[in-house]
């Protein structure tokens, strides 16, 4: 093939008498099947080295009705829950785990979600880690990509009461929880109390 050719060249011009053989080897092929809060489910034909994201992306990525807090492989007799949030924010490898043939991958509903408004890198509705029915401002704040500049800031919340009316109230950043469906607004204060 060309990239053979290639090769051939560049070895032919930094040794004049050198033959080289290029041998590109065909990878393994394995087919997976994609269910649920998918674009476009069914059964993909990957190479060995694919991952869940390879596999997702190819499925034409996840609804916005889709979990992407506990995505499930099952493989064999056992099921393996991924939380692709770690990969989203670069702190862990559970979405580049290597697939196998006859994997099926499973993406379920979207679970509770907080959102984040203001001045935020990235602001947006975030799902709440698996089994959890709240979230840290902090751990939150991080979802969203920490703030935009540097500063003190006033952390308000908008809380659903039990009787379901919403409630804004202020938030001290440590310690505080958002629940399931509560909004935190990030904006400047200046009349912050440190």
């Amino acid at each position: 093939g060309a990239f053979a050719q290639d090769l051939q060249a560049l070895v032919q011009r930094a040794y004049i008498s050198t033959n080289a053989f290029a041998s590109v080897a065909r990878v393994r092929q394995i087919s997976v099947l994609v269910s649920g809060e998918v674009n476009n489910p069914g059964q993909r034909l990957l190479t060995g080295m694919s991952s869940v994201v390879d596999a997702l992306l190819l499925s034409g990525g996840v609804r916005k009705t889709g979990s992407l807090r506990s995505v499930r492989i099952q493989r064999g007799g056992r099921e393996i829950t991924v939380d692709l949030y770690s990969v989203l924010t670069a702190r862990g490898s559970a979405g580049t785990m290597r697939l196998a043939d006859g994997d099926r991958i499973l993406v379920p509903l979207l679970g509770p979600t907080a959102a984040v408004s203001g001045l935020v890198r990235q602001p947006g509705i975030f799902e709440l880690p698996p089994r959890a029915s709240s979230i840290s401002t902090q751990a939150l704040l991080q979802l969203a990509g920490g703030q935009e500049v540097r500063g003190l800031y006033r952390l308000s919340a908008l809380r659903i009461e039990p009787d379901g009316r919403s409630n804004l109230v202020t938030v001290q950043e440590q310690g505080a929880v958002l629940r399931d469906s509560e909004i935190l607004f990030v904006q400047l204060g200046a009349n912050q109390v440190v």
